[in-house]
């Protein structure tokens, strides 16, 4: 706790970004020691007038982080940290991986196949049909999770037809947890915490909204996405950003293609013909390309054994297929630390699988 509420202070310090902060942290040994510590001549460059008052102004940084932690503890709000066995395991494979995210509802650390679904806000009418046929070949495919970023648009169409089929969907925000953006989408954001998802942010709940948050969203889509799909996009739209950071990331990109006269199919037409993206026609596509249909739904596990430092709640597991974290904290059979370890063991090697309301069920 101690880790994360310095790294949060150092997160409100303006010019600090996420490549230079872990730089920080790495050199100091901590974020405790990168804010206690730190002198003009260690400040990686960041010489301006509003980095140095912050990092002189100490005492105003952890009301700060004291603020945000008090505020998640009231809205039941995940504040997690890069080093937490919680914190998506693709996502901290990015170089720029958020140093802290705050999440609402259900997100697995891993075990999942993420797909993100992206595109322009003003979408033609063949974009819902495309989006709805992609997302009914998602469901042949076990533990699929939806990632869009909740704007108007395709965004919106994602959300709402993984919503229907049933798929759970994580919704990524530009803004704080606070505020749902657009206002209009917050019933949609609503349901998707109803039926398993997640919203997710690495914006503190005072934040304030404006453009830059807005490609800064984008790539945690991208880094927390196994593929992303971009449905219909102009060349200058944000849905080319996240493609071009997803093939940075070494992701997978796929693009469908449109008219050629058609104006927001020529972001799509652009990514594929300069060899961004896959050409694809349907959700079988992504599939074969991904292999999804070979793991981990054949995957069977029961022929192996587990880690001996995870045997007794492995144990569980095989005499009841099901159970909530809070029964087996009640089992004693191992403290609070190693139950956690051992379910994010367990689901990473396809033993278990998450389930909604923080339960796991035998695979």
């Amino acid at each position: 706790m101690e880790a994360l509420f310095y790294t949060l202070c150092l997160q409100h310090i303006p010019h600090l970004g996420p490549l230079k902060m872990a730089a920080l942290i790495d050199q100091m040994g901590s974020a405790k020691n990168v804010l206690l510590f730190a002198r003009q001549h260690q400040y990686y460059g960041l010489n301006t007038f509003e980095t140095r008052a912050a990092f002189n102004n100490r005492d105003a940084l952890m009301q700060i982080a004291e603020a945000e932690l008090t505020w998640a503890r009231k809205n039941q709000i995940n504040v997690i940290g890069l080093e937490d066995p919680s914190y998506p395991l693709l996502l901290k494979q990015i170089p720029d991986a958020p140093c802290v995210i705050f999440v609402k509802g259900h997100l697995p650390p891993s075990g999942q196949h993420t797909l993100a679904l992206v595109g322009t806000r003003r979408p033609s009418d063949r974009a819902n049909v495309h989006v709805k046929q992609i997302l009914q070949a998602m469901q042949q495919v076990q533990n699929t999770v939806v990632i869009s970023g909740l704007a108007f648009g395709v965004d919106r169409m994602a959300h709402e037809q993984a919503l229907t089929l049933k798929l759970p969907t994580w919704a990524v925000m530009g803004t704080g947890l606070n505020t749902v953006y657009p206002a209009l989408h917050r019933a949609l954001a609503h349901s998707i915490l109803d039926q398993g998802g997640a919203w997710i942010s690495e914006q503190g709940h005072k934040s304030e909204l404006h453009p830059g948050i807005f490609p800064k969203r984008n790539r945690i889509i991208s880094g927390l996405s196994e593929a992303v799909v971009v449905i219909e996009s102009t060349c200058k739209g944000g849905s080319m950003i996240t493609a071009r950071l997803a093939q940075e990331y070494n992701r997978e990109v796929f693009a469908l293609c449109g008219r050629p006269d058609d104006s927001t199919a020529s972001g799509c037409h652009a990514l594929i013909k300069n060899h961004t993206a896959q050409l694809i026609e349907s959700g079988q596509d992504i599939i074969q390309a991904m292999q999804w249909n070979k793991s981990p739904q054949n995957y069977n596990p029961p022929q192996r054994e587990p880690h001996l430092t995870f045997k007794n709640i492995w144990n569980l597991f095989l005499k009841q297929d099901c159970w909530s974290i809070e029964a087996l904290y009640d089992t004693e059979v191992e403290n609070a630390a190693t139950i956690a370890e051992a379910l994010f063991y367990l689901e990473s090697e396809y033993f278990i699988k998450s389930l909604p309301g923080a339960r796991f069920q035998r695979m």
